[in-house]
């Protein structure tokens, strides 16, 4: 499988401060051991604890049709790290 390390296949472009974010959250994946994907995808326990939210609660806005872009493997939702960056970054505002 072919992933543009850019974008990381989500077909747009980072901003700067959204590519910082997403740099912070795979540092910190990183640096806990946290397995993340050879495309950037964590698994939704992982994406919560980044954001800060409960697990729980990605569930309910991914049921609810309001969720952060995700990919759903073997049963499992993963999420890329720059979708997450880019929550962040809207949800600072």
């Amino acid at each position: 499988m072919t992933c543009c390390t850019r974008c990381g296949g989500t077909g747009r472009e980072p901003g700067p401060a959204n590519a910082d974010i997403s740099e912070t959250l795979r540092a910190a994946c990183i640096e806990r051991g946290i397995w993340i994907s050879p495309d950037g995808m964590v698994r939704e326990a992982v994406a919560a604890e980044l954001i800060g939210v409960a697990t729980k609660t990605m569930r309910n806005w991914r049921y609810a049709d309001q969720p952060i872009p995700f990919t759903t493997r073997a049963g499992h939702p993963l999420y890329k790290l720059h979708d997450l960056a880019d929550w962040l970054a809207r949800s600072q505002k």
